[in-house]
């Protein structure tokens, strides 16, 4: 894969391909770990004001018949470490999208009247995801293990900090978010120089700065919390400290979230859901941002099927970490992983994404087949080393239900 740098005022990342569509993502340095106490939620409420009018385009209407009109699709999503907005076209249409992305990031008129609406949509989510106990269960497990970190509160926000937010609040925030380099990440059948012509012609604020470090690593906090709850189902959730999205050892912890609850043919799977019908629901992940990481696995099960889950959970990371995995099913688990990976390649919105975000967490242009190289170099006692280091560090629990 052939990835061009543009020669502008920000990084601009390109893929050419021959397609018939275009995709850009623009991701705004300065997400959920931008916030300030009594801001929680802040950057996600803003990415919703971004899509309710610009001053190039004054309404949700205008915007989206930019985009949506000429048969694309655009959104916005908030992490830790950036607010992302993306939009996919027929390639034809390639200026709407750039125009539109970038009139969202730096054109908001971020209206009273929105913005009354909009606080009340965010606390909606806020309400929804407290309404299901899967949600409440990982809300537990992130203040266990990033305690007194804003890791450990939800992107979406508190929902008193929300209530609070003012126009002036949050304009200020966005003040604070608009003059550092964004990433510009793009995949389509448009010549470079074009792309970078247009790019180098864009309104947007000067002098731009590089990105703020404005988030100290945290401290993983093992520990155990038991919440009484009359639901049908115990929900058990598990966290192991992992590493930051930079270090190169994160391809290793998603190959052992693989292995343990990645697939079908995954190991928990097969033992828990499969061989035992403890649960309906069990699948492991690694969330990792530009300053720490954790492997979690996830089980929603029969109150009675908790102690012989945790049985089995423990011995399948003991397994690994005791270098016990067999070569052949280290391979098995190298072809999904990779396998999934390569399909991801094939989409220019995926391709625009990866881009951007292996730029704002791991600092670096993305190179999938580097990544891919590393991933199939993994071996057992690689596996093994990591797991024990995060085994030794203590985990952190939930268990939420009767």
């Amino acid at each position: 894969m052939n990835i061009e740098t543009l020669n502008t005022e920000f990084p601009s990342l390109y893929v050419k391909r021959d397609t018939s569509v275009f995709s850009i993502t623009i991701a705004i340095p300065g997400g959920a770990m931008a916030e300030e106490e009594g801001q929680y939620g802040y950057a996600h409420l803003l990415e919703h004001m971004l899509f309710r009018g610009t001053r190039t385009y004054a309404t949700s209407k205008d915007l989206a018949m930019e985009i949506e009109g000429v048969g694309g699709r655009y959104n916005g999503f908030t992490t830790y470490d950036a607010i992302y907005l993306t939009a996919t076209v027929p390639a034809n249409y390639w200026q709407n999208a750039v125009k539109v992305l970038f009139s969202l990031a730096y054109e908001p008129l971020l209206e009273e009247t929105a913005l009354s609406t909009e606080k009340q949509v965010v606390i909606s989510e806020i309400q929804m995801a407290q309404d299901q106990p899967e949600e409440r269960a990982y809300s537990h497990l992130q203040k266990t293990m990033w305690n007194g970190h804003r890791l450990g509160e939800d992107v979406i926000g508190r929902r008193k900090d929300i209530e609070n937010a003012t126009k002036t609040k949050l304009y200020s925030f966005w003040e604070k978010l608009i003059y550092q380099k964004p990433c510009v990440a793009m995949a389509g059948p448009i010549d470079g120089k074009v792309l970078e012509s247009f790019l180098r012609n864009v309104d947007i604020p000067s002098p731009l700065v590089d990105p703020i470090k404005h988030m100290e690593r945290p401290e993983f906090t093992p520990g155990s919390s038991r919440i009484k709850e009359d639901t049908q189902q115990t929900y058990y959730r598990l966290a192991l400290q992992a590493c930051e999205a930079a270090r190169d050892d994160i391809f290793v912890y998603q190959l052992i979230s693989n292995i343990l609850g990645g697939s079908s043919f995954s190991q928990l799977f097969l033992r828990i859901r499969e061989e035992e019908g403890l649960s309906y629901s069990v699948y492991s992940t690694v969330e990792a941002t530009s300053v720490a990481g954790a492997l979690i696995v996830s089980c929603d099960l029969k109150p009675k099927g908790l102690d012989r889950t945790k049985s089995i959970i423990q011995e399948e990371l003991e397994r690994l970490s005791q270098a016990k995995l067999t070569v052949d099913e280290l391979d098995r688990f190298k072809r999904f992983t990779v396998g999934a990976y390569t399909m991801s390649l094939e989409s220019t919105s995926s391709i625009s994404l990866l881009l951007a975000d292996r730029f704002v967490t791991r600092n670096r242009i993305w190179d999938p087949q580097s990544e891919i190289q590393y991933i199939n170099s993994i071996s057992v006692d690689l596996i093994s080393e990591n797991l024990k280091h995060s085994m030794e560090a203590g985990s952190a629990e939930v268990i939420l239900g009767p």
